[in-house]
């Protein structure tokens, strides 16, 4: 049976528009500290593979279909943005205990 620590990801971020290979351990335990201190999780995994020669083969294949489309990085994160402050100004709220 294979552990989350022997798993390989493709993860993309769309604020820095840029393609990663990490183990999904890393991923999972990022995204907890986001969730905890209520930040925005600024990786998606796009693919999960046992050995990271796969994942690093499909990382290529992943740009490829970025590059392909007519949806620029500024317009990726322009439409990320409010979705951001959100998280932001609600994560401040609830700091001065206003939520």
């Amino acid at each position: 049976m294979t552990t989350i620590s022997e798993l390989w990801v493709v993860r993309w971020s769309p604020t820095q528009d840029v393609f990663d290979v990490d183990r999904l351990s890393a991923v999972v335990d990022y995204a907890q500290e986001c969730f905890h201190e209520r930040k925005f999780c600024d990786w998606q995994v796009l693919a999960v593979h046992p050995d990271e020669t796969a994942v690093r083969d499909e990382t290529s294949v992943w740009q490829h279909r970025r590059n392909a489309r007519d949806f620029p990085a500024s317009a990726r994160l322009a439409a990320l943005q409010p979705y951001i402050e959100g998280l932001e100004s609600s994560a401040a709220l609830e700091h001065r205990g206003e939520s």
